[in-house]
């Protein structure tokens, strides 16, 4: 009889960890995004929030969450980091003087996870960085937009372009693009 008893609990210990079981189970680990201070535009808090969504072990939730992601955007500039020769623009011989052609976006975010119950910071603060390069061309430039081809007629170089070349504002946006869902990503492993 005791050693029936025995087996009876062994085999009710066994299945009962086998299946995960745990007696006092805690609600599952949801997290809130808040806005990310600083995000004018509403696309880096959506990044984050996609990517959390795709590689978190947190249950991404609107309210009532266990936890919640503070962010803010400590660093979002563009640098110069190529150049060219500058040209005549009409003849597009080579004046001594360089001009800038190429720049880095960099977007850095500090971030913090919550326990909103307790208020107290349960992972950070932490900083993480991303940057994008991008080309860019002078508009207002016949030599940056066209070219000679070879039988000596300017065409636009537009039409080949694959609407790769643009003016520093359009790539910078383009770039700062591309730098937040690579910066959502590294938040998103982080956590």
């Amino acid at each position: 009889m005791k050693q029936s008893k025995f087996f009876s609990y062994f085999v009710a210990l066994l299945v009962c960890s086998s299946c995960g079981y745990r007696a006092n189970q805690a609600k599952s680990d949801t997290l809130m995004v808040s806005y990310v201070e600083g995000d004018l535009t509403g696309s880096l808090t959506s990044d984050i929030t996609q990517s959390l969504n795709q590689n978190s072990t947190y249950k991404i939730v609107s309210s009532n969450a266990s936890f919640i992601l503070k962010a803010k955007v400590v660093q979002n500039s563009n640098s110069q980091i190529g150049y060219q020769y500058d040209r005549t623009p009409i003849a597009g011989t080579r004046i001594n003087r360089i001009v800038p052609n190429e720049g880095r976006n960099t977007l850095k975010v500090e971030f913090e996870v919550i326990d909103s119950l307790s208020g107290e910071t349960k992972y950070g603060p932490k900083v993480v960085s991303a940057s994008a390069d991008f080309d860019y061309v002078d508009p207002d430039s016949i030599v940056d937009i066209s070219f000679l081809n070879s039988r000596g007629i300017r065409e636009s170089v537009l039409s080949f372009s694959l609407g790769q070349l643009d003016s520093i504002d359009g790539a910078s946006d383009a770039a700062n693009m591309s730098a937040s869902k690579m910066l959502a990503e590294k938040l998103s492993r982080a956590l």
